[in-house]
């Protein structure tokens, strides 16, 4: 199944961008903003089924351009050392704008050259804000499944009175 949705994510600008993450990266690390991101969103990806690329500058990073598939729908780039996270989203909505990708593409940064960029190669655009409270609503939606999902029904052996289950059992032990 294809996702039918895929989101850019500008790393850095969103860490930036949102409350709690820079605390985080203040308080603790840029590493621990990075990893508390990364995990708000393969939440937000599995239950949206969108395929979701996060995009970090490689200046913060000692090595390569790399990239880390966290989940099959979500993956982490770094970019090269002379390479920014604005030029590489830049590549990747292009290269979607070139191969004519029925996907929607939606880009999601506060950075007002890569919204015109986006928006120009026909992807749309997610403030931080409007990411903040799709992570938001999705969570929520995720809770209210959690809370309204039927438990496991009981197995055949578990309703039987214990004396029954283990004469059942001693059945099956003879030969």
């Amino acid at each position: 199944m294809a996702a039918s949705c895929q989101l850019l994510v500008d790393g850095y600008n969103i860490i930036g961008a949102w409350a709690s993450l820079k605390t985080a990266r203040d308080r603790h690390s840029l590493e621990v903003a990075r990893n508390q991101l990364i995990e708000i969103l393969i939440n937000h990806s599995a239950v949206q089924g969108w395929v979701t690329d996060v995009v970090f500058d490689a200046q913060h990073q000692s090595q390569p351009t790399r990239a880390l598939s966290h989940t099959d729908l979500l993956h982490v780039h770094f970019t090269d050392k002379s390479q920014t996270a604005d030029s590489y989203i830049e590549f990747l909505c292009a290269e979607h704008k070139r191969q004519q990708r029925r996907t929607r593409l939606i880009v999601a940064t506060d950075d007002h050259l890569i919204r015109l960029m986006a928006t120009g190669s026909g992807a749309e655009w997610f403030s931080s804000e409007r990411l903040w409270q799709d992570v938001r609503r999705t969570q929520a939606q995720a809770r209210f499944r959690d809370r309204h999902r039927e438990p496991p029904r009981p197995r055949v052996g578990q309703c039987l009175r214990p004396e029954v289950q283990a004469w059942l059992n001693q059945r099956r032990k003879s030969p």
